[in-house]
């Protein structure tokens, strides 16, 4: 019996045995899910699953987790994200994108950079934020996209949700449309930005792109190419071999994929970590309530660990 292609990466770097974190290049039209599926598929897996959502229309960075690597996922979604965005002035659409449906249009007033960057920067800092109505959020046990679609959408009033923008960079403008650079928080929206700002500057508008660049410090330009894994999906075997070599290069083990500061763990521990015991603090860390941890031994992670009073309180188990 021939070994699954997620063994075959293992036997090449050994310290992905317990799962690995994937950053793809997620191209424009696939769903993150069928990004999901395509690993699945091609690594003979079926425990994958992913970090924050891109939109069809969108392209960019998706994190994939890989076996153990799903337990993590709540963790790097909160990372912050930088994003590459166009705002098309001029006309809004029901989705707020492009792939939306035109509901209003305005005239788009004469512009000029220095007055949109002006704009723009009352979008930075911490603020709340009215989601698209074309979302996963709930309202009243369901989710907005599924009302809007069974004609419910005058019946509906999106909530607000607190969001930060850390840095709104107004990089071009150019016949009516505006390029932007972005680094946001947790649940931040583009494309209620798309229509906040445009009407701010006095008309309506849409989000024409979007690229996701970067999450936490996991950065696109070391991701493998999103179509090189559905190729190596559909069975071919050469995109097997060239998707092979991407992996082994790309995979980032569990313990460098979190961001939480690292306590190494001794052997007295990984009993008591597997049993999910809490563990008493090392006088060599400063505890902070509330702070989480990462708990290794040598360059296996453990779990993931909160200052409880004097121990930590294990919120994640990855140990057998």
């Amino acid at each position: 019996m021939q070994p699954t292609p997620f063994i075959e990466i293992v036997e090449e770097r050994p310290i992905l045995k317990e799962g690995f974190v994937l950053p793809i290049d997620k191209p424009k039209g696939p769903t993150s899910h069928d990004c999901v599926e395509w690993a699945r598929r091609a690594l003979g897996i079926q425990a994958v699953g992913h970090s924050g959502t891109l939109d069809p229309m969108a392209s960019g960075l998706l994190i994939l987790a890989v076996s153990k690597g799903t337990k993590l996922v709540p963790y790097l979604t909160e990372e912050n994200k930088v994003y590459q965005a166009v705002i098309a002035l001029g006309v809004e659409t029901d989705t707020l994108d492009t792939e939306g449906t035109p509901i209003r249009s305005a005239p788009v007033p004469i512009l000029d950079l220095q007055t949109v960057r002006e704009v723009a920067s009352r979008f930075v800092g911490r603020y709340f934020q009215k989601v698209p109505l074309f979302s996963a959020i709930k309202v009243r046990g369901q989710a907005l996209h599924r009302l809007a679609r069974q004609g419910k959408a005058e019946q509906i009033e999106p909530p607000a949700r607190e969001v930060i923008a850390h840095a709104v960079e107004v990089i071009g403008l150019e016949a009516g449309r505006i390029a932007l650079r972005l680094d946001v928080g947790k649940g931040y929206y583009v494309r209620s930005l798309a229509r906040d700002l445009a009407n701010a500057l006095g008309t309506v508008g849409h989000l024409a792109e979007l690229r996701r660049l970067q999450s936490g410090r996991i950065s696109v330009d070391a991701a493998i190419d999103g179509r090189l894994l559905e190729q190596a999906a559909q069975g071919k075997s050469e995109s097997w071999q060239s998707l092979k070599s991407a992996l082994v290069r790309a995979a980032i083990p569990l313990a460098r994929a979190i961001q939480f500061e690292k306590i190494q763990a001794p052997p007295s521990w990984i009993g008591r970590i597997a049993n999910g015991q809490p563990l008493p603090i090392p006088q060599s860390i400063r505890c902070i309530q509330g702070k989480r941890y990462a708990i290794l031994h040598n360059e296996e992670l453990l779990g993931i660990g909160q200052c409880d009073g004097s121990t930590l309180r294990l919120l994640r188990v990855l140990c057998h």
